[in-house]
């Protein structure tokens, strides 16, 4: 009885960890997945906005552009290609790395998530 209590003091300790890190290593691909579909509708927006720049710069009364517009670009072109590295280290990967590849694209998604979120406007590019 008296070794009853430490064991299930230990389990205690280590099975919330443990749970996480199974739920990484099993769930790598639907995190993947979700990682992908979120780099391409960022990479989607940020396409859209610099066509859009493109466009009112090509007009006689160009408009210049706010600066975080531009800062919210260059932002992304950074996410995303730390994202592209992130994507490298996954693919190359080993099987015993799947927990701790699991977690680094799910905290790159979320990072991108917000990114995506902070996105501009159409329509507030312009002053």
């Amino acid at each position: 009885m008296e070794y009853v209590e430490p064991t299930v003091a230990v389990a205690n300790c280590l099975g919330a960890p443990v749970c996480k890190y199974l739920k990484y290593h099993r769930k790598l691909n639907d995190y993947v997945r979700n990682f992908k579909r979120i780099k391409d509708e960022l990479t989607s927006k940020m396409e859209d906005i610099k066509l859009q720049l493109k466009v009112e710069l090509l007009h006689p009364v160009g408009k210049i552009p706010k600066k975080g517009v531009q800062n919210w670009l260059k932002k992304v072109k950074d996410v995303i290609g730390e994202a592209q590295d992130v994507e490298t280290k996954v693919t190359n990967g080993r099987y015993l790395c799947r927990a701790c590849n699991g977690k680094l694209v799910d905290e790159k998604t979320q990072e991108m998530k917000t990114v995506l979120d902070d996105a501009p406007n159409v329509s507030s590019i312009f002053p």
